[in-house]
């Protein structure tokens, strides 16, 4: 398989880097906050008020009728905006509307494809906040793709080796601050239950 390939300007470490990234932290540790939140109350809402048979279809139904209205690039994995991401400017709502609708989708009971959707939701935020952060969108998009991730599900090493192995040790510095900080952040509870 042929994998995308990105590329991410290198920042040198300035003094200016280390508040922008400390802010870009506190952006995605309450995006990250937000995200888990809402997912998990979802899922407790419709687990206590339908029958299991009726979670897929009502909320299938629900998301079909909130999906009519939107571009398709919000659909599905969301890795069309990927391109866009790491290229030029991204409207600043884009990750918020695609974190929803997964939030959604999973509340209502459908699982799997909660990875990809943060992957791109961390570069949609990243890229949203590049200009007011003064940082390169390809470069925060970077940092979001893995701190975002490090984040909802708790693994922040994990996000730290991808971020390398995907950007490359040049990133590490800037995605150990992000991930961590932003793990730290969000509390205790895991987009996961076990």
């Amino acid at each position: 398989a042929h994998h995308a390939t990105w590329t991410v300007p290198s920042v040198p470490l300035t003094p200016h880097l280390w508040p922008a990234l400390l802010l870009f932290a506190l952006g995605v540790a309450g995006v990250a906050w937000a995200y888990v939140r809402a997912s998990h109350a979802l899922a407790t809402w419709t687990r206590d008020r339908f029958p299991w048979w009726a979670r897929p279809l009502l909320g299938g139904l629900a998301f079909t009728l909130m999906a009519l209205p939107l571009d398709a690039a919000y659909l599905n994995l969301g890795t069309e905006w990927l391109p866009q991401a790491f290229s030029g400017p991204v409207p600043p709502w884009a990750f918020a509307v695609k974190l929803a609708l997964t939030a959604w989708c999973l509340g209502w009971g459908f699982k799997g494809g909660e990875v990809t959707p943060l992957f791109v939701s961390g570069a949609l935020l990243g890229a949203a906040a590049a200009p007011a952060l003064g940082l390169p969108g390809p470069y925060l998009a970077a940092v979001g793709v893995v701190s975002l991730f490090g984040a909802c599900p708790q693994p922040p090493l994990s996000a730290l080796l991808l971020g390398v192995e995907l950007f490359g040790a040049g990133l590490a510095a800037p995605v150990l601050l992000v991930g961590t900080l932003a793990h730290a952040l969000r509390g205790s509870r895991s987009l996961y239950r076990s």
